[in-house]
Protein backbone atom coordinates (compact mmCIF):
# COMPACT_ATOMS: atom_id res chain seq x y z
CA UNK A 1 0.00 0.00 0.00
CA UNK A 2 3.10 2.21 0.76
CA UNK A 3 4.22 1.99 -2.91
CA UNK A 4 1.93 4.30 -4.72
CA UNK A 5 2.50 6.83 -1.92
CA UNK A 6 6.17 6.50 -2.43
CA UNK A 7 5.89 6.80 -6.37
CA UNK A 8 4.00 9.94 -5.66
CA UNK A 9 6.56 11.37 -3.25
CA UNK A 10 9.42 10.43 -5.57
CA UNK A 11 7.24 12.55 -8.37
CA UNK A 12 7.04 15.44 -6.34
CA UNK A 13 10.97 14.95 -5.46
CA UNK A 14 11.57 15.06 -9.12
CA UNK A 15 9.19 17.78 -9.39
CA UNK A 16 11.18 19.94 -6.86
CA UNK A 17 14.17 18.81 -8.24
CA UNK A 18 13.68 20.17 -11.93
CA UNK A 19 12.39 23.47 -10.20
CA UNK A 20 14.97 23.59 -8.06
CA UNK A 21 17.65 23.71 -10.71
CA UNK A 22 15.53 25.23 -13.31
CA UNK A 23 15.27 28.01 -10.38
CA UNK A 24 19.47 28.08 -9.87
CA UNK A 25 20.40 28.27 -13.67
CA UNK A 26 17.71 31.44 -14.03
CA UNK A 27 19.61 33.24 -10.98
CA UNK A 28 23.07 32.12 -12.95
CA UNK A 29 21.51 34.15 -16.07
CA UNK A 30 20.30 37.19 -14.25
CA UNK A 31 23.76 37.26 -12.46
CA UNK A 32 25.01 37.17 -15.82
CA UNK A 33 23.35 39.70 -16.98
CA UNK A 34 23.19 42.47 -14.04
CA UNK A 35 27.06 42.34 -14.02
CA UNK A 36 27.35 43.35 -18.08
CA UNK A 37 24.90 45.29 -17.12
CA UNK A 38 26.55 47.21 -14.93
CA UNK A 39 29.74 46.82 -16.42
CA UNK A 40 27.95 48.13 -20.19
CA UNK A 41 28.83 44.85 -21.85
CA UNK A 42 25.96 45.00 -24.19
CA UNK A 43 26.99 41.77 -26.44
CA UNK A 44 25.61 39.07 -25.27
CA UNK A 45 22.04 40.54 -24.45
CA UNK A 46 19.54 38.57 -26.92
CA UNK A 47 21.17 35.61 -25.30
CA UNK A 48 20.26 36.47 -21.81
CA UNK A 49 16.81 37.43 -22.90
CA UNK A 50 16.63 33.35 -24.53
CA UNK A 51 18.37 31.96 -21.31
CA UNK A 52 16.05 33.79 -19.16
CA UNK A 53 12.90 33.05 -20.87
CA UNK A 54 13.78 29.13 -21.46
CA UNK A 55 14.39 28.58 -17.87
CA UNK A 56 11.10 30.45 -17.42
CA UNK A 57 9.52 28.32 -19.20
CA UNK A 58 11.35 25.42 -17.24
CA UNK A 59 10.01 26.59 -14.39
CA UNK A 60 6.54 26.99 -15.22
CA UNK A 61 6.15 23.61 -17.11
CA UNK A 62 7.32 21.63 -14.42
CA UNK A 63 5.67 23.72 -11.38
CA UNK A 64 2.29 22.49 -10.36
CA UNK A 65 2.77 23.36 -6.91
CA UNK A 66 -0.52 25.27 -5.68
CA UNK A 67 1.11 27.75 -3.42
CA UNK A 68 4.53 27.92 -2.07
CA UNK A 69 3.49 26.24 1.62
CA UNK A 70 3.75 23.21 -0.26
CA UNK A 71 7.45 23.56 -1.45
CA UNK A 72 10.18 21.78 0.38
CA UNK A 73 11.89 23.89 2.42
CA UNK A 74 15.10 24.32 -0.44
CA UNK A 75 13.11 25.28 -2.91
CA UNK A 76 11.25 28.01 -1.06
CA UNK A 77 14.63 29.80 -0.25
CA UNK A 78 15.71 29.39 -3.84
CA UNK A 79 12.58 31.38 -5.16
CA UNK A 80 13.16 33.79 -2.56
CA UNK A 81 16.63 34.70 -3.69
CA UNK A 82 15.32 34.35 -7.08
CA UNK A 83 13.09 36.91 -6.73
CA UNK A 84 15.41 39.25 -5.25
CA UNK A 85 18.04 38.72 -8.00
CA UNK A 86 14.86 39.29 -10.48
CA UNK A 87 14.22 42.70 -8.53
CA UNK A 88 17.86 43.99 -8.77
CA UNK A 89 17.88 42.73 -12.82
CA UNK A 90 14.48 44.59 -13.58
CA UNK A 91 16.15 48.27 -11.43
CA UNK A 92 19.16 47.71 -13.66
CA UNK A 93 17.28 47.04 -16.77
CA UNK A 94 15.08 50.00 -16.17
CA UNK A 95 18.24 52.02 -15.66
CA UNK A 96 19.34 51.49 -19.00
CA UNK A 97 15.74 51.82 -20.49
CA UNK A 98 15.51 55.45 -18.98
CA UNK A 99 19.28 56.14 -20.71
CA UNK A 100 18.15 55.15 -24.17
CA UNK A 101 15.00 57.02 -23.88
CA UNK A 102 16.84 60.28 -22.86
CA UNK A 103 19.30 59.47 -25.49
CA UNK A 104 16.44 58.72 -28.35
CA UNK A 105 14.46 61.93 -26.96
CA UNK A 106 18.27 64.17 -27.24
CA UNK A 107 18.45 62.83 -30.91
CA UNK A 108 15.35 63.56 -31.84
CA UNK A 109 15.05 66.84 -30.40
CA UNK A 110 18.68 67.79 -32.29
CA UNK A 111 17.52 66.35 -35.61
CA UNK A 112 14.38 68.64 -35.55
CA UNK A 113 16.35 71.90 -34.48
CA UNK A 114 18.54 70.80 -37.64
CA UNK A 115 15.85 70.57 -39.82
CA UNK A 116 13.53 73.69 -38.32
CA UNK A 117 14.41 76.84 -40.03
CA UNK A 118 13.22 78.79 -37.88
CA UNK A 119 10.05 79.72 -39.08
CA UNK A 120 7.27 78.22 -36.92
CA UNK A 121 9.74 78.66 -33.72
CA UNK A 122 8.59 81.03 -30.92
CA UNK A 123 11.33 83.68 -31.33
CA UNK A 124 11.83 85.40 -34.29
CA UNK A 125 14.21 88.08 -35.47
CA UNK A 126 15.12 88.18 -31.66
CA UNK A 127 11.62 88.94 -31.08
CA UNK A 128 9.26 86.92 -28.48
CA UNK A 129 5.72 86.78 -30.02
Amino acid sequence: MTAPYTTAATAQSNVASGVLQSVRELSEVLNAETTALRERNFGKLDEFTRRKSQALMQILNTLDYKGTDALPGELREALTVLRLRLTGNAQELQLHVKAAKEISDTLSRLTIDAESDGTYSRFSNGQDF
